[in-house]
């Protein structure tokens, strides 16, 4: 299944129709500048996923019978999608599985790779790479069909629920209350029967009870009147008394109010007053603690000030002993400078016999000095040395072993280099080999454009002679004698106007343009060579006649032998004589009879017609037939010319593209090289290998330096041996000298800081007798204000518990009066309520009295019956024997026949029994349905089992070969290294997949440990691999390459052309090494803001650049002869 043909209209940027057909089945490319439309091609074949030229054993189901499938999406009017299927409306479910199964899943676009998915890899969990096996594997659509299966079962199980549901809650409760009302329906008479007995008894007791209540409460009446008029007269008594306390109570109150306001001014004062004592005597304590606190202090300086000074008294003791040493020191050294001068006198006036005193300073005294010097500067210059070789070998000793694993380590990139460097060598050698000139190629085509004007000038215009026509003369090659040209036109026969069609080109297009007669200008005559002729002429006769003086002009020609009856017919029939005599004999002899031309061009008939004295215009033609003649010569040897210049040719442009495929390697390996040299010129590894060695030629160098200054200070200890130890004596000295001046210098400063401390010490502790004085002085004055401030609090605060004793006698009399007041009307409000009781039981006992009055009139009136019976309420030993029964269990049980009767009346139907038996049916009926669900869900369970087994088998052997492919891939893109999927430690394969890499021999924790090229690598080997397995038809990758260098990207398109055979690949890409593999290329621009597309074959990919302009590539002439089946988007 392959991509024939897309057309865009009106999608994006494409907004003209645009057809990109000839897709390869193979590898296909698309390329261009940013903006331009690479993408939105993806997308188009996304939108509606192509047209599919599909194989019978590949084909969807259903679908096997046609050749092409032709499928469309448009998008109508108001948002709506419309999918075709070979013109045949279909749901977008029936396209999806229909793609679905030519492993084009659209759900999960596998095989679409966008840029993108190279990072969405490298972050993929476990479970999203297992997913992606599993898509590989084809289990997914299991896993969509076992989601399916078990919303089915879940929908069995609902349906089971509720079958269930329906059984116990609807049909046996129906069945239930069947039963009971059949059972209710036989006790109905018994309890009618018995309500009826049971009504007649309470009714004769009511109606007896009714008429003993009126006799009863009319005697409460008048009882409870007597009371109500003795509960009103008390009431009038106590609203006296009470009116008599509310006036006392006032003047209480009024008095009150006085001693209140006078008990508020004192609270206020009194608050005032405690106020202010507390801020006192706050203030006096923080004063009382600041006190004590710069008394702490003050005794913390006197401690340190007498610390200080005796550490003054202790350092001058130090400093005058040290001043004691040095001066002993000083008087010592002085004397061994003084005997080292000596002694070089005493030796220079022994060698010279110059004293230094004369102020003369040479000879020996020179040599002596220059000999210090260069020992002072050898000692100088090897123990420098020395100390550069001590660092230079202790760091070698660091960097030996380091650099050491650093040439194991490195050690692939060497030899790559080392072979890289070989390859580029052999290539350069090559390259030198071949000999190449471009103005060769661009001389051979002037050369071969000029010929071929040169052939278009030779060739004839119009008519094609050499197709379909031969002039005799021209076609049979004569051979003109020299005499031949004067020959007059009438020698001939028809003159040189026949035409000889020859037997094999007369076809109906010949035939029409021979019957034109505007194809000629002059009269023709045409002889088909099918024609047969019989030579007339007798030479023999003739000849005998004229001997030597007479020939036939057919032996003047020659003639090829398939024209032999045509050249008899033209020439057989004429003689060329040499004189007009021997014309005139051979013409007019009755045994030749034939037409004669003499050499001067006079014709003789036998006719008698005779003709001559001028050349004819007719020998001009000869001399034409001749120059055509001519010119064909030329033609052929113009077109030998231009066949071997274009092969010539030919061979410069293979020389010339051999040359570009090693340039091209060339660089490539150049490329290859410069990186290997980046990787370890960055490379921390090799940089110590290098500075390895540099330290290494710095050592040797350093020891032939060092043997040379041991040399120099050998030759200058000898020249100074007498007076070294004078010398020694002096050096050694000195430093202890200069020491103890620093000593002495030191503890001076010493003792000055702790004068300067002591100075500061004192100052502070006179500062802090000034504060603590100070605060003494505060103290005592906020002492004094807190006393005052305590006397006027105590004051204060006895003139209000004065005043608070007199106004608690005052609430003290006023809670009397008020208790008292409270307790009488309490009484009048008992009284009122009692009252108002009496006056309400009153109302309530004539109501009843009406009530009961109005029972015994209605049962009367609605019970005929009690006028004869009334005499026998409460009787004994009669049916209204009221004492033998319970009124209240006779009510109650009334109460509950009654309600039994209703409920039964209710509930009773007649058509009880059919209902019965129709829902005892219908619970039958759910039963067995019932069954049938639980088998299905058994089935279906039984299936899901068996199809995981399944699955883990297949996604076990996708695993087996996804993992090795994988690992032969990234070996393939990165040599030497390898990789795997395995199963996350502690868990199984179908719980989630990791990927392992190996570097170096090395495997690596995590991916993170990778460069990015290398994590894009391995992101990619795992998306070939998994492509390999169970190729899909179809492939889209836009941009895969974007993070790869030259390399990587060319060894990926060699990789998606060797290994990947039966699908087709749709590559998006900016760099050459990817398209250049390509079989077709499709470059895009946009142009007037449409995008375009322009296809260029293989042959010509690797020779456009990617910058290239793509209005001046040349679109191949077959772009446009096939147009076949359709993808439309609307």
């Amino acid at each position: 299944m392959y991509l024939e043909e897309l057309v865009l209209d009106g999608f994006k940027s494409y907004a003209t129709r645009t057809v990109v057909g000839d897709w390869d089945p193979e590898f296909n490319a698309i390329t261009g500048l940013n903006g331009s439309g690479k993408s939105n091609i993806l997308d188009a074949i996304c939108f509606v996923l192509g047209i599919s030229t599909l194989a019978h054993d590949t084909s969807p189901p259903g679908y096997h019978d046609h050749d092409k499938i032709t499928i469309t999406r448009q998008i109508i009017i108001g948002g709506r999608n419309k999918y075709l299927v070979n013109g045949v409306n279909k749901n977008q479910q029936d396209v999806a599985n229909l793609f679905q199964s030519v492993q084009l899943n659209i759900n999960n676009p596998n095989f679409l790779i966008m840029q993108g998915k190279i990072t969405k890899v490298l972050n993929m969990k476990p479970q999203e790479i297992l997913n992606m096996i599993e898509e590989a594997a084809g289990t997914r659509m299991f896993e969509e069909h076992k989601e399916k299966a078990i919303k089915t079962m879940d929908k069995k199980d609902t349906r089971l629920d509720n079958i269930s549901n329906l059984l116990e809650t609807e049909v046996s409760s129906k069945l239930d209350k069947l039963r009971q009302e059949k059972r209710v329906l036989l006790e109905y008479q018994k309890i009618d029967a018995e309500l009826g007995q049971l009504q007649r008894f309470v009714v004769a007791y009511d109606y007896l009870h009714a008429n003993e209540k009126v006799v009863e409460l009319t005697n409460s009446i008048e009882t409870m009147g007597q009371h109500i008029k003795h509960l009103e007269t008390m009431n009038s008594y106590l609203s006296e008394d009470i009116h008599e306390l509310d006036g006392k109570i006032c003047e209480i109150m009024e008095e009150k109010q006085k001693n209140g306001s006078k008990n508020s001014e004192l609270d206020k004062l009194i608050k005032e007053l405690a106020k202010n004592l507390v801020k006192m005597t706050t203030q006096h304590n923080l004063k009382l603690e600041t006190i004590e606190d710069e008394q702490k202090n003050k005794q913390t300086l006197i401690e340190s000030l007498s610390e200080i000074e005796a550490n003054i008294e202790e350092s001058i003791k130090k400093e005058a002993k040290l001043s004691s040493e040095c001066a002993s020191t000083l008087e010592q050294n002085e004397r061994h400078v003084a005997n080292t001068r000596k002694l070089e006198e005493l030796l220079q006036n022994l060698t010279t016999g110059v004293s230094s005193s004369s102020g003369q300073d040479g000879g020996y005294m020179d040599q002596l000095r220059a000999a210090k010097q260069q020992v002072s500067s050898s000692v100088s210059k090897a123990q420098q040395t020395q100390l550069k070789i001590t660092h230079i070998t202790n760091e070698l000793q660091d960097a030996i072993p380091k650099a050491k694993v650093a040439e194991r380590q490195n050690g692939n990139i060497v030899n790559d280099l080392k072979i890289s460097e070989g390859v580029i060598k052999m290539l350069q050698e090559q390259i030198c080999s071949i000999a190449f000139d471009p103005k060769e190629e661009e001389n051979l085509l002037k050369s071969r454009q000029s010929q071929q004007i040169r052939l278009d000038e030779l060739d004839e215009a119009g008519f094609n002679w050499t197709t379909l026509f031969t002039i005799l003369i021209y076609a049979n090659n004569i051979c003109f004698d020299r005499l031949l040209m004067n020959l007059k036109a009438p020698c001939l026969n028809f003159s040189f106007r026949t035409l000889i069609p020859r037997p094999t080109s007369i076809d109906s297009k010949s035939r029409g343009l021979l019957q034109n007669s505007s194809t000629f200008q002059k009269k023709i005559l045409i002889v088909p060579l099918l024609w047969k002729f019989v030579l007339v002429a007798s030479c023999t006769i003739a000849k005998s006649l004229a001997p030597g003086k007479v020939q036939l002009a057919l032996d003047l020609v020659g003639s090829d032998e398939e024209l032999a009856v045509v050249m008899d017919y033209v020439f057989g029939s004429t003689l060329v004589c040499k004189d007009t005599a021997t014309a005139k004999l051979v013409t007019f002899d009755n045994g030749v009879r034939l037409r004669s031309v003499t050499y001067d061009g006079d014709t003789y008939d036998p006719s008698g017609q005779l003709s001559g004295g001028s050349k004819s215009s007719s020998s001009g033609a000869l001399l034409r037939m001749l120059r055509l003649k001519d010119l064909k010569k030329q033609r052929a040897d113009v077109n030998a010319l231009i066949a071997k210049i274009n092969a010539d040719l030919n061979q410069c442009l293979r020389t010339k593209e051999i040359l570009e495929g090693l340039q091209q390697s060339l660089d490539l390996k150049t490329h290859e090289q410069n990186s290997l040299e980046n990787r370890l010129k960055n490379n921390p590894g090799m940089q110590i290998v290098q500075h390895v060695a540099q330290l290494q030629k710095t050592l040797t160098e350093l020891q032939e330096s060092m043997a040379d200054c041991a040399r120099c200070k050998s030759d200058g200890e000898k020249s100074i041996a007498e007076i070294a130890e004078g010398k020694r004596q002096i050096l050694k000295a000195q430093p202890l000298v200069y020491k103890m001046q620093q000593d002495i210098n030191v503890t001076k400063e010493e003792t000055e800081q702790l004068r300067r401390d002591a100075t500061q010490l004192q100052e502070q502790l006179k500062s802090i007798d000034e504060l603590i004085c100070s605060l003494v002085a505060e103290c005592t004055q906020l002492e004094k204000l807190k006393i005052s401030a305590e006397k006027e609090y105590q004051d204060g605060n006895a003139k209000l518990e004065c005043e608070q004793s007199t106004h608690i006698i005052c609430e003290k009399k006023l809670d009397l009066l008020q208790d008292e007041k409270r307790k009488k009307k309490q009484n009048i409000e008992d009284s009122k309520l009692e009252l108002q009781t009496l006056v309400r039981d009153f109302s309530k006992l004539e109501s009843e009295k009406s009530h009961f009055a109005h029972v015994a009139t209605n049962l009367e009136k609605s019970h005929v019956w009690i006028q004869d019976k009334k005499k026998l309420f409460g009787k004994q030993d009669t049916e209204f024997d009221f004492q033998q029964h319970d009124m209240r269990e006779c009510r109650k049980r009334l109460s509950q026949l009654n309600e039994s009767h209703s409920k039964i009346q209710k509930s009773v139907d007649p058509q009880v029994l059919e209902k019965f038996d129709k829902v005892e049916k219908k619970e039958t009926s759910l039963k067995q349905r019932l069954a049938t669900v639980r088998k299905d869900r058994t089935k279906i369970q039984e299936t899901i089992h068996t199809l995981d087994e399944l699955k883990r088998e297949k996604l076990i052997e996708t695993w087996t070969k996804v993992n090795r492919d994988f690992g032969l891939i990234f070996g393939d893109l990165l040599p030497g290294n390898t990789c795997k999927l395995e199963a996350s430690e502690g868990q199984d394969i179908t719980e989630g997949l990791e990927i392992k890499v190996c570097l170096g021999g090395a495997w690596k924790q995590s991916l993170t440990e990778l460069s990015g090229g290398q994590r894009s690598l391995i992101a990619l080997s795992l998306i070939l691999s998994l492509l390999q397995f169970k190729p899909a038809p179809m492939y889209i990758l836009d941009e895969v390459d974007s993070a790869l260098d030259l390399s990587h990207t060319q060894n990926i398109g060699q990789l998606l052309k060797s290994r990947f055979k039966g699908s087709q690949f749709i590559v998006v890409s900016l760099k050459d090494g990817m398209f250049n593999n390509a079989n077709v290329l499709y470059r895009t621009k946009f142009v007037d803001g449409v995008s375009k597309v322009d296809r260029i074959a293989s042959k010509e990919v690797r020779r456009v650049p990617l910058n290239a302009t793509p209005g001046k590539l040349r679109t191949p002439a077959f772009l446009h002869t096939r147009r076949q089946s359709v993808l439309t988007e609307n």
